[in-house]
């Protein structure tokens, strides 16, 4: 009864607004037809997904985020979010992943939900959340469904009670609430090396590595490293033959700022570190000892760079950032924010590596997935996006790429299986398959 209540209230009537939240003010500044800042998680289940059923879930998990039900608005001086209780489809997936979602037409809602055979997944606009709270919101729509296919769900490891209210630590902006002595400090946004080939933005690849887990764990235990450690070595390696003489290999990594201060926003809440390596030759880094280097450099660089001080100092830089522009008109602050992201920020990363590491879910609903992947939209340069989640004996690592060339992803391919890790690779020119 109150579930019923609580949907026919949502549904009824919708006037609440947001705010954007601290870290996700950036996003609607530069988004654009190749600037889309979109991402997509998926469940892949043991069984071909019934799309009634999961229209039916979605339509009852809505009101449990209302700060997904939404539409991009600006105001005068930032965007911000308008509450929207019209329908939402569920989609037949039938495109690359993270096509664009045209905010500007009426009623276009920044998150979508897809399906396609056995595969659910959502994608959202960057504005809305991030990898943490998108698998929230993944975790609970998939139990949902469960539950209507007949399933126990139990609500525990992320998975929300739909009926519940919502809570207002979900809503809050997980940065406003950190209350810090240091001072503001981040990355520098220097260019980086960038790999060759052209640009096709008509057709974006995506590809999916599938790993076995504990073989990747055995691996980064045996160099002295983290999983996220030995992906990026592994994806260094691969760049070094296809990108200039001479600079630096430099890697985006997003850090959850939540796990250093408790925090259950499901609002955009993480914060980047950077992560640089020289370049040396191909045949220096397939010899052992300047591998066993490579991999204790960037072991070395995460350690610092994502700890709690050196996250804090970014989160700081950014709310003083905010802070600074929060007078200017929106007008301004657009044109200069692009401009600033053409010229500076689009080239000052060879990859970005989102690792959500280990995703778990309640035996009744785990025994109904094969695997988890997480998808990063494609950019719009020669180098790619990557991204990995575990699940059960699968790590996922996915790569996202507009260049013509395909020469990259054979050559991660080819370390991946040479170090001994078994691969099985989803996607590519015809991602359906």
């Amino acid at each position: 009864r109150l579930c019923k209540t609580l949907q026919s209230d949502f549904y009824r009537e919708k006037t609440d607004a947001y705010c954007l939240d601290t870290a996700a003010k950036l996003y609607p500044l530069v988004m654009g037809r190749y600037a889309s800042s979109i991402f997509r998680l998926s469940v892949w289940l043991k069984e071909d997904v019934s799309p009634q059923l999961l229209q039916c879930a979605f339509n009852r998990v809505r009101p449990r985020f209302p700060s997904f039900s939404v539409v991009l608005k600006k105001g005068v001086f930032w965007h911000y979010l308008d509450g929207y209780n019209g329908h939402c489809s569920v989609v037949r997936d039938s495109d690359v992943p993270c096509c664009q979602i045209r905010l500007s037409a009426a009623g276009s809602v920044p998150m979508r939900v897809v399906f396609y055979k056995n595969r659910i997944g959502v994608e959202f606009f960057h504005a809305l959340t991030d990898g943490t709270g998108a698998l929230i919101f993944l975790k609970t729509l998939l139990g949902e469904y469960l539950r209507l296919c007949g399933e126990n769900v139990v609500y525990d490891n992320g998975v929300l009670d739909p009926c519940a209210p919502v809570q207002a630590c979900e809503l809050a902006d997980g940065f406003a609430q950190i209350k810090s002595l240091e001072k503001g400090g981040g990355m520098e946004e220097r260019p980086a090396l960038q790999i060759e080939g052209g640009l096709s933005f008509r057709r974006a690849r995506a590809y999916h590595f599938v790993c076995g887990a504990e073989k990747l764990k055995e691996r980064a235990k045996a160099c002295g490293i983290t999983v996220t450690a030995l992906l990026i070595g592994y994806i260094a390696r691969a760049s070094f033959p296809f990108t200039k003489e001479k600079g630096k290999i430099r890697f985006q990594i997003p850090v959850n700022v939540r796990k250093f201060y408790g925090l259950q926003t499901c609002t955009n809440c993480a914060m980047f570190a950077c992560i640089e390596l020289e370049k040396i030759g191909e045949k220096q880094a397939n010899q052992g000892g300047n591998e066993e280097d490579v991999y204790g450099e960037i072991e070395r660089q995460l350690k610092e760079k994502t700890s709690k001080s050196a996250t804090e100092r970014g989160v700081v830089k950014a709310v003083n950032l905010v802070r600074r522009l929060r007078r200017v008109p929106l007008f301004f602050k657009r044109p200069a924010a692009k401009l600033y992201n053409a010229a500076v920020t689009k080239n000052a990363f060879t990859h970005i590596l989102s690792n959500l590491g280990v995703a778990r879910l309640p035996e009744a609903m785990a025994k109904h997935i094969d695997m988890l992947d997480f998808i990063i939209g494609a950019p719009s340069k020669n180098s790619g996006y990557f991204s990995c989640i575990t699940f059960g004996d699968k790590a996922v690592l996915s790569y996202t790429t507009s260049n013509k060339r395909s020469d990259f992803e054979e050559k991660l391919l080819q370390i991946l299986e040479s170090d001994g890790i078994s691969v099985t690779v989803y996607g590519g020119k015809n991602y359906e398959n």
